[in-house]
C-alpha cells in the first residue's frame, strides 16, 4: 500500500484536523509551478496554508513583492474565493 508523501512542512493543525503547512515558496522554487496550481494542490489535499510562513519564506528568497503580491492575490481569489481573500488579505499585508 502506497503511503502519501507530504511535500510541505507541517507547522500545526486546525481545530477540525486539517494540516497547516509551510514550505510553499520552497515548493514553488523547486518545481517552478505558479501559486494557483500549488494552492489548488493544497486545497484538494485538505490542507491549510500558513500565510505568515509564506510571507516570511518570500522575504527570505528575496522576491519582488509588487509582482509577488499580484500573483498571490490572483491565486487566492481563483482557488479559495473572494470571501476568503477578503478575510485574510489585511493580515497578509501587515506581514509584508
Amino acid at each position: 500500500m502506497a503511503k502519501n508523501k507530504i511535500l510541505f512542512d507541517v507547522v500545526g493543525k486546525t481545530d477540525d484536523g486539517k494540516l497547516v503547512i509551510s514550505g510553499v515558496m520552497k515548493f514553488r522554487e523547486s518545481y517552478g509551478l505558479p501559486l494557483v496550481y500549488i494552492f489548488d494542490i493544497i486545497k484538494n489535499n485538505n490542507m491549510v496554508i500558513s500565510w505568515y510562513h509564506l510571507i516570511d519564506e518570500a522575504n527570505i528568497i528575496g522576491v519582488n513583492f509588487d509582482k509577488f503580491l499580484s500573483e498571490l492575490k490572483s491565486a487566492i481569489i481563483d482557488v479559495f474565493g473572494i470571501e476568503y481573500f477578503n478575510l485574510i488579505w489585511g493580515k497578509i499585508n501587515e506581514r509584508v
